[in-house]
């Protein structure tokens, strides 16, 4: 095929396209303003975006992996309930051993519950940035970004709050609960 004749075929499927371009711009009757910014100061803008984006993403990850680590916390306290009655019989029922144990599976949940708070603050902080950023960017970037619920986005994110809370505090108790039933077996 000759340079011509791509070069046609090239410049009718930019038509194609932009045509289609056009038909879906006109769906929307909004005017498309820009954002007005330098290029310098929108690339900080955009950075300053996507570190918080990043930012996010992160403090949720190290939310779901507290939660892990809580609960092989917990499971590891009963390990070493195992290990040490299996091989001292001298611990009594009312020995400090088992409450301290106890204390530690408490004290373990106390704080993961804490570190999931201050993640959801710093996330809260971040998507904070994030708004203030999208006044700066153009009212198309501002009309996408508004299509989400607000209270929709909210309501989830405290309930996966909520949900993270909840399992460590059940655990917490079956961990507890467990220590004494255990307790009462083999001591």
């Amino acid at each position: 095929m000759s340079f011509k004749a791509r070069f046609g075929k090239i410049s009718r499927e930019v038509r194609v396209k932009g045509n289609r371009i056009m038909s879906s711009a006109k769906k929307h009757s909004k005017e498309v303003i820009p954002s007005g910014l330098d290029d310098k100061t929108h690339a900080e803008l955009r950075l300053i975006f996507e570190d918080s984006t990043r930012t996010i993403l992160f403090a949720k990850g190290m939310q779901w992996k507290t939660v892990g680590a809580t609960l092989a916390i917990f499971a590891g306290v009963i390990a070493v309930f195992f290990t040490i009655v299996s091989q001292a019989k001298f611990i009594s029922s009312n020995s400090e051993f088992v409450n301290g144990l106890g204390l530690i599976t408490y004290l373990t949940a106390t704080a993961a519950v804490l570190i999931l708070v201050i993640f959801q603050v710093w996330q809260h902080t971040e998507a904070n940035k994030i708004n203030e950023l999208e006044t700066y960017f153009s009212s198309t970037f501002i009309e996408i970004r508004n299509r989400k619920s607000d209270l929709a986005a909210d309501i989830s994110r405290y309930v996966l709050l909520l949900f993270m809370i909840g399992i460590i505090v059940i655990c917490a108790v079956l961990t507890d609960v467990s220590l004494s039933k255990l307790t009462a077996r083999y001591i």
